[in-house]
C-alpha cells in the first residue's frame, strides 16, 4: 500500500494483509471509495491469475482503514448488484455510494447499471433510474451538492463502443439524470451548449454551474496524476525490488594478484 500526503509531498509503504484469493496474484479495476470515517471501500473489480481474471464478489467488499493501516471485509445485505468492473463510485453526503455502470470479467454490461449501498448498513439498493442514459464504464464521478456528474466514459449500449463528449448528470435525491453538453460562452457571457440552446436545467445560476464544473474538472485532475503518479512509483519499486532479488552477484577478479 503506497500512500502520498498532500501536505508534505512524501510517498510512504505500508505492510499490508493480503485478501487476495488463494490461486490469484492481482485485484484489478476496482473503485476504491474514502469514507468519512477514514476508512477506503474497495467495491468490484476482478482477480487475475496472470493469464484470466474473476469477478470479484459483490456481496461483500473490502475497507483499508487509514488510521491502522488494517484491511477487513465486510458482508452486504439486501439485493447484490451484477459483478463489475471499470465502474464509478462516488460518496453521497448521507454515506451512499452510488456505483454506475461497468462490465463484468466477460466485458459484458453490469447489470443493474446503478446499484446503490448504504454505508450505514451495508445494505445494497437498485433504484429505478429516470431518464436513463445507458450503459457505460470507464466514466469517472465525483459527487456536488447532491448532483454526480459522469465525465466522458465509453458507451457500451451498442454495437460499436464510442466515447461520450458529454457531461452526465444525476440527481441522487431522485436518481434522475439529465447531460451537459460541451460549454461555450458568448459575447454577452451567457452559457449555451453546443452554442444553440442556452442552458436552463440542472444548474440555472451560471456561477454556480462555472464553479461545480471548475471542482469537477481539478478533481478529476488531480485523482488521475495521482493515479498515474503512484503507478509510476509502484512500478518503479517493483522493478528494482525484483531485480535485487534475481539479479546475480557479480564478483570482480580483475584487480586480484595471481597466487
Amino acid at each position: 500500500m503506497l500512500t502520498f500526503n498532500t501536505e508534505t509531498l512524501q510517498w510512504n509503504e505500508y505492510s499490508i494483509q493480503s485478501f487476495v484469493p488463494t490461486g490469484y496474484a492481482y485485484y484489478v479495476w476496482y473503485t476504491a471509495t474514502i469514507l468519512t470515517d477514514g476508512n477506503i471501500a474497495y467495491i468490484g473489480g476482478k482477480f487475475s491469475n496472470g493469464t484470466g481474471y474473476v469477478d470479484a464478489p459483490m456481496n461483500q467488499f473490502y475497507t483499508y482503514n487509514t488510521k491502522t493501516h488494517a484491511w477487513a471485509a465486510k458482508s452486504t445485505i439486501g439485493t447484490t448488484p451484477g459483478p463489475r468492473n471499470s465502474h464509478s463510485a462516488s460518496l453521497t453526503s448521507d454515506g451512499r455510494i452510488i456505483i454506475y455502470g461497468g462490465v463484468n470479467a466477460n466485458d459484458q454490461p453490469a447489470s443493474p447499471s446503478l446499484a446503490v449501498l448504504d454505508t450505514n448498513k451495508y445494505e445494497w439498493s437498485a433504484p429505478t433510474e429516470n431518464n436513463p442514459i445507458g450503459s457505460l464504464y470507464l466514466a469517472p464521478s465525483v459527487i456536488v451538492n447532491d448532483l454526480m456528474f459522469l465525465y466522458l466514459g465509453v458507451n457500451i449500449s451498442s454495437n460499436v463502443p464510442t466515447i461520450f463528449n458529454k457531461i452526465f448528470v444525476l440527481d441522487t435525491s431522485s436518481y434522475t439524470w439529465s447531460s451537459l453538453d460541451p460549454v461555450v460562452t458568448d459575447s454577452d457571457d451567457n452559457i449555451y451548449s453546443n452554442g444553440n440552446n442556452q442552458l436552463t436545467a440542472v444548474v440555472v445560476n451560471k456561477n454556480d454551474l462555472t464553479m461545480k464544473l471548475l471542482i469537477l474538472l481539478i478533481v478529476i485532475s488531480s485523482i488521475l496524476v495521482l493515479a498515474i503518479l503512484g503507478a509510476t512509483f509502484y512500478r518503479l519499486y517493483r522493478s528494482r525490488r525484483l531485480n535485487s532479488q534475481i539479479s546475480p552477484k557479480v564478483i570482480d577478479n580483475s584487480h586480484q594478484q595471481p597466487a
